[in-house]
């Protein structure tokens, strides 16, 4: 399905759970949003290097990357918007693993992003996050899946 939301509108959405994303993850919001980058799929899946992506936080130019055109359901991308923003505090606040650190701490801010997702749907939406594979194996699955993702997304800045 195609999501019809404008940049305007993501940002304006950002906005309004950046200070939600910060009390539930102990972080501090400098009250800016990050950068909203609109691709097509294709061009997604070349920057973030990983075919199937269809939102990513890319921490050297503090930006969200997302495409419109292949996502599974209004829910879930607004969910996976969330999940990105939590990336995005995690850099704000020192944070952010790159590859250097270590795959654990690569996992470790991965479980924080898809945790505080499954928090969002369940709190926020009324909806089951397994109902959105977010159960406790799913979200194993997609720390790992993740982590593998940004080892090579962020590979030049390691």
């Amino acid at each position: 399905m195609r999501v019809d939301w404008t940049k305007a509108q993501i940002i304006e959405y950002a906005k309004k759970h950046l200070p939600w994303i910060a009390q539930k993850t102990n972080m501090n919001w400098n009250g800016i949003v990050p950068d909203i980058k609109i691709m097509t799929n294709k061009e997604l899946a070349k920057e973030a290097q990983g075919e199937g992506c269809f939102m990513a936080f890319c921490p050297q130019e503090q930006s969200l990357w997302m495409q419109l055109d292949e996502v599974n359901s209004l829910n879930w991308f607004k969910s996976a918007i969330i999940h990105e923003l939590v990336h995005y505090l995690q850099y704000q606040n020192g944070k952010g693993a790159k590859p250097r650190d270590g795959l654990i701490a690569l996992m470790q801010n991965e479980e924080e992003a898809y945790n505080t997702q499954a928090c969002f749907l369940w709190e926020k939406m009324g909806i089951d996050p397994s109902e959105h594979n977010l159960s406790e194996k799913g979200i194993k699955i997609g720390i790992l899946l993740s982590t593998m993702g940004a080892t090579g997304m962020m590979k030049e800045n390691a």
